[in-house]
């Protein structure tokens, strides 16, 4: 059984880097990953929610997502290095 406060942490180091990942992306983008994770207190949402608020097709979402998401590896990959 793993210790609750290691797994808060665990937790609050994800969410700092997605945070600080999300800075060098663009505002659609951020709020693409901000509705899809239910950051900033709100509640996940789909793929095709995410369009519908967006007012984007689902795959044109998807693609946005996806190319964040390889952003945020890039990232992490580069951050495991040091």
């Amino acid at each position: 059984m793993r210790c609750m406060v290691n797994d808060q942490l665990i937790r609050s180091d994800r969410y700092n880097f997605l945070c600080a990942a999300l800075t060098i992306c663009e505002p659609f983008e951020k709020e693409i990953i901000n509705l899809r994770y239910g950051l900033n207190g709100g509640q996940e949402k789909t793929i095709d929610e995410v369009g519908a608020i967006m007012h984007m097709p689902a795959n044109r979402v998807l693609e946005v997502f996806n190319r964040v998401l390889s952003y945020m590896r890039v990232i992490d990959k580069n951050r495991n290095r040091v």
